[in-house]
């Protein structure tokens, strides 16, 4: 069911004549892409404590497995569920071959007590079921922080008006995105940064803060008064829409007023290289390795949902 439906639906069984109960809203971002697949899983499975991986039995492992895997190795995730697709466009011997290789392809890529890779088929519901009671039964629920100041990532902002509105009918702007502390409510004033950069002169930029306050806060068809931790919410404001339009807030981070973080342009962070690099193949078609980072190396850098990039100054060996 989706978010809206009513915490106690009667049941569908014929002659039951009782009430369900509500027992956990499940919030699924969907990163698969071939091309873009390791970037688009960081920036969103940062955000979460699980992850749902899929794969069509039509398929061989071997390409899509690579893609996904050392994304989540990287992230360190511990709750995780592979679903096998499709499995009724082929026959059962070969749906028990595909989870042997499944199994024996992730051994070692997790510290799991148990790999999970129940067979399903999407378009018809097979075992749909089962895969939301394995997601009751072994995702904990993480515990958040509801006293902390409010922080929310932007990962999507958007123009709501429609071209050729009038001026005096124009609404604000709409941004989306996950709260990862606090709580936030309608009427209250907050604060994005970066904001709007701008360049001083060579080598510099300044970063003007955006403040406005929220008008509306909005979870698929639902409207709210207040939200907090966990899933997607939209947040609507009182912003010029060129600023948020075309994806421009992405990576940015929206939360009270004087209470976000400081801004840096140099960072020492520790850092962890994969094995081999990820959709990348020389001319005998073998994988290349992934070599030491070296100075002056320009790097592609996902910081919560921003991808941006940056040049390595100096390296040190601990």
């Amino acid at each position: 069911y989706s978010s809206d439906k009513k915490d106690r639906p009667p049941c569908k069984r014929p002659g039951c004549g009782r009430c369900m109960k509500l027992l956990q809203h499940v919030c699924i971002a969907d990163t698969y892409n071939r091309r873009n697949t390791p970037i688009r899983t960081l920036r969103t499975r940062w955000r979460r404590k699980k992850s749902r991986l899929s794969r069509s039995t039509r398929q061989s492992s071997r390409p899509c497995r690579p893609r996904l895997l050392p994304s989540g190795c990287c992230l360190k995730l511990q709750n995780i569920i592979i679903l096998q697709n499709k499995v009724d466009l082929i026959k059962e011997a070969q749906a028990l071959g595909h989870q042997k290789s499944i199994t024996a392809f992730v051994k070692g890529a997790f510290a799991l007590d148990e790999l999970r890779a129940p067979p399903i088929s999407a378009q018809l519901n097979y075992n749909i079921d089962a895969v939301i009671e394995y997601i009751m039964k072994w995702i904990p629920i993480p515990v958040w922080d509801f006293m902390s100041s409010p922080r929310l990532i932007v990962i999507r902002s958007f123009d709501v008006n429609k071209s050729g509105t009038e001026v005096n009918e124009r609404m604000g702007s709409v941004t989306r995105g996950s709260i990862l502390a606090g709580v936030l409510a309608l009427e209250m004033c907050i604060e994005i940064c970066l904001g709007i950069v701008t360049k001083v002169q060579q080598g510099c930029k300044r970063c003007r803060p955006i403040f406005s306050r929220i008008i509306t806060l909005l979870v698929e068809n639902n409207q709210l008064q207040f939200v907090v931790p966990s899933g997607l919410v939209g947040v609507g404001m009182l912003i010029d829409p060129m600023l948020c339009r075309a994806d421009r807030l992405v990576g940015q981070v929206l939360g009270s007023v004087s209470k976000l973080s400081q801004i840096y342009t140099e960072l020492e962070i520790s850092l962890f290289l994969l094995q081999r690099l990820l959709d990348v193949k020389t001319e005998d078609k073998k994988t290349m390795k992934v070599t030491k980072l070296v100075k002056n190396e320009l790097l592609l850098i996902n910081i919560g949902s921003m991808s941006t990039g940056g040049c390595v100054l100096s390296m040190k060996v601990n």
